[in-house]
């Protein structure tokens, strides 16, 4: 199984160290890439990694990557808690398990080499999600529609219109009480990171700099 990781996170010295120590030839650590090489990287690819680290803000992160693989078609295998695992999870659009469960996601990546056929059908259910819901001139539109039915006192009905595990009200008020919270949830990241509130600084494992595609080929 080969890994390719993209990116230059501040974990990424230690990550490459790591591999070299534990002779991992396996993994090929690369720097940035302009966003118009993502299509062609990720069609080279068998699936996706994600990975997130805790934190008391977990409901609103939304990362690029989530869009980018299921757009691509390509399943996703991830490690985070949260909104958007559970949106992968409804969708079987890959397979997911917690934030920093290495090894359960070791598992998840070994599964996927051994049944390539699921792996394709759960990047199909991936792409026909971001393909039915979140392209971005739907997702505009019902931004607006929402700004403007709140300064109305009325529902967005594009926005009623969405399947619930995709808009997620629940999330939404997870995320209002999250920005009510802002000024707690950040003395709870001080307290716990020191006094610039990173959650990655010191809790991140070596690897997690790579958000980045696999390929996978089914052992003997």
């Amino acid at each position: 199984i080969r890994f390719d990781l993209f990116g230059k996170g501040q974990s990424k010295p230690a990550a490459v160290a790591l591999a070299r120590n534990l002779g991992l030839a396996n993994i090929h650590f690369h720097d940035p890439v302009p966003k118009n090489r993502i299509p062609g990287i990720l069609a080279a690819a068998d699936v996706g990694l994600m990975t997130l680290f805790k934190s008391p803000l977990i409901d609103i992160y939304f990362e690029n990557k989530l869009v980018d693989y299921m757009g691509a078609g390509k399943a996703i295998l991830a490690a985070m808690d949260g909104m958007q695992g559970r949106l992968i999870a409804a969708h079987k659009a890959g397979r997911v398990v917690g934030s920093f469960d290495h090894q359960g996601l070791a598992k998840l990546v070994e599964q996927a080499a051994n049944d390539p056929e699921q792996v394709r059908q759960m990047g199909a259910n991936g792409k026909r999600l971001a393909t039915e819901h979140l392209a971005l001139p739907d997702i505009l539109n019902r931004y607006t529609c929402v700004l403007e039915a709140a300064a109305a006192g009325r529902r967005c009905q594009a926005a009623a219109d969405v399947p619930g595990d995709v808009l997620e009200p629940a999330h939404l008020d997870r995320a209002g009480k999250s920005a009510q919270d802002y000024k707690k949830n950040t003395g709870i990241l001080q307290e716990e990171y020191g006094k610039n509130p990173d959650p990655r600084r010191g809790r991140t494992p070596p690897t997690r700099q790579s958000l980045a595609p696999l390929q996978c080929t089914p052992s003997e």
